[in-house]
């Protein structure tokens, strides 16, 4: 995925052997702009560290699934997207030279 670095959290502390970081990246079709939170774990917190807010960068990253029961006995779901890498990218580049996939692709 590439996109605009929007925000940086503070690392946090998970237990004492286990933190993350949370940085926000905001990609754009043109019409509208998508934030994505993505999670940097204890090793790969400092793959960030050379960038700022404002940059472009390209994040590769696995999804995570997890479930949990709430306190009323139901069951909820949520994803975690785990950073496996981040490079630099030029974001006009980016946006010059691809085009938003639609539903009407399959028409041309």
């Amino acid at each position: 995925m590439t996109g605009e670095l929007t925000q940086i959290n503070e690392t946090v502390a998970i237990t004492s052997t286990f933190k993350k970081k949370e940085i926000i990246i905001t990609e754009s079709d043109g019409m509208k702009k998508n934030y994505m939170i993505f999670e940097l774990l204890d090793g790969s917190i400092s793959k960030i560290n050379q960038f700022k807010v404002g940059d472009g960068l390209r994040v590769t990253f696995t999804i995570r699934g997890r479930k949990y029961p709430t306190k009323q006995g139901k069951i909820k779901y949520f994803n975690n997207l785990i950073v496996t890498s981040i490079e630099p990218c030029n974001l006009l580049q980016v946006n010059t030279t691809t085009s938003p996939v639609t539903s009407f692709d399959f028409l041309k």
